[in-house]
């Protein structure tokens, strides 16, 4: 299946187990007919986008089974919108292109990855007497996309915005999990962990390969949207060790774990390593 069609049908289908199909083999070729990329991603009824606001429940209640369930339901929506993200990459850039072919295999990898980590949420949400579409899901992480014009601004913003952060919200989930004597959830987002480190590997090397000169924080922070605060490429704590092993260097990390601004989330007056 060329990897155009097989992102168009993810984003096009409603059904999970269309989002969550993984092709034989993939051609990576450009396709005879290249389809739009959907404004939104098509969902059936039970998990669409919804307007109605939920407070993600606080570390304090997540001993409540039902409040596990949210919390974890809401992890498997940011991975179901990571698939169709990553998906809608192949429909917005040209991926048959010299600059961007290199990368195609671990796009692909990383997709794969984020549709092998809604399944692990998924069957813990079933191991705890729910499952996917239970509670409304909002559509945070796809509006971003509206503001990504180039694969610069999806490397940075998707790569090393948004998935570094989960480094550090998958590392402090998986040690709160583990205090309230939850092992199988705090497995889940340690496997998560670690593969973000990959992720967010991928876009450190997307950066160094095409940025012209100067650091890698200064090629960054050159990559982002106008509107897009660096901020957003951290969590409630700092994961140093987690952003060494993706090969970031001395001075992107320090220039992250220092940078400050009105982001709520990270305006914090000291942060934990």
């Amino acid at each position: 299946m060329n990897i155009a069609d097989w992102a168009y049908n993810i984003l096009s289908s409603g059904a999970l187990d269309n989002k969550l199909f993984v092709p034989d083999s993939i051609n990576i070729e450009k396709p005879q007919y290249l389809k739009n990329c959907p404004t939104i991603p098509v969902r059936d009824k039970s998990f669409a986008f919804s307007d109605k606001k939920l407070k993600f429940p606080k570390v304090g209640t997540l001993h409540n089974i039902d409040r596990r369930r949210q919390a974890i339901h809401t992890f498997a929506n940011h991975e179901l919108m990571a698939i169709e993200i990553f998906a809608a990459f192949f429909l917005l850039f040209p991926f048959w292109e010299p600059e961007l072919r290199p990368f195609c295999a671990q796009l692909v990898a990383t997709l794969k990855d984020e549709q092998n980590h809604f399944e692990l949420y998924r069957k813990r949400l079933q191991e705890l007497d729910g499952d996917f579409g239970e509670f409304p899901v909002n559509d945070f992480f796809w509006h971003q996309l509206r503001l990504i014009k180039e694969p610069k601004h999806f490397f940075s913003v998707i790569s090393l915005s948004f998935e570094a952060a989960n480094l550090d919200f998958a590392l402090y989930y998986k040690n709160v999990f583990y205090q309230i004597e939850d092992e199988q959830t705090a497995d889940v987002l340690q496997t998560i962990h670690d593969d973000e480190i990959r992720h967010v590997a991928l876009g450190r090397n997307y950066l160094q390969k095409n940025m012209q000169e100067g650091s890698l924080w200064d090629g960054y922070r050159n990559a982002l949207p106008h509107s897009f605060s660096p901020a957003r490429g951290k969590g409630i704590i700092f994961d140093k060790e987690g952003r060494i092993q993706a090969g970031l260097d001395d001075d992107f990390i320090e220039q992250s774990r220092d940078y400050t601004d009105s982001f709520v989330v990270v305006n914090r007056k000291q942060w934990k390593e």
